[in-house]
């Protein structure tokens, strides 16, 4: 946290990442439910919101805890980008119909709205603190 910053919310900024992150994740796997059975690639048995954690679990884990101990975002990037390759490889594994291409897509069409989501979500944090006095800010800061 930058200097001046009060140091409770660290652990409030630290909570809205798991939250969010809680909010996000059964987004994507709604919107990849959805772009799976298009076209007939997939018949909607099984269980895909396992199968899409345990892909990411590991990649994800390692970058958020890097993340969390200040190593640079660029950095992380390409364990982001590989955890979007497992889940592409799983999915298309489990699902034959759908190519490789086809899992990316629908993976990067399911963070678009969870972006969103996650941005929201900080954004209303963020205004409630400084509405609230919790946090300096607003006119005049």
């Amino acid at each position: 946290m930058p200097p001046g910053v009060p140091a409770w919310l660290g652990v409030v900024m630290g909570g809205m990442g798991l939250v969010t992150t809680w909010v996000a994740f059964p987004i994507i796997v709604a919107v990849l439910r959805w772009w799976l059975k298009r076209g007939g690639r997939w018949d909607g048995q099984g269980d895909l919101f396992n199968l899409v954690a345990a892909s990411w679990l590991v990649a994800d884990t390692l970058g958020a805890g890097l993340t969390a101990l200040g190593v640079p975002p660029l950095l992380t990037l390409p364990l982001w980008l590989y955890s979007v390759w497992v889940g592409a490889q799983a999915i298309e594994g489990a699902i034959p119909q759908a190519s490789l291409g086809y899992c990316i897509a629908g993976i990067a069409i399911g963070l678009l709205p969870a972006i969103v989501a996650a941005g929201s979500m900080f954004a209303l944090v963020g205004v409630l603190m400084v509405v609230t006095g919790l946090v300096p800010g607003g006119a005049g800061a």
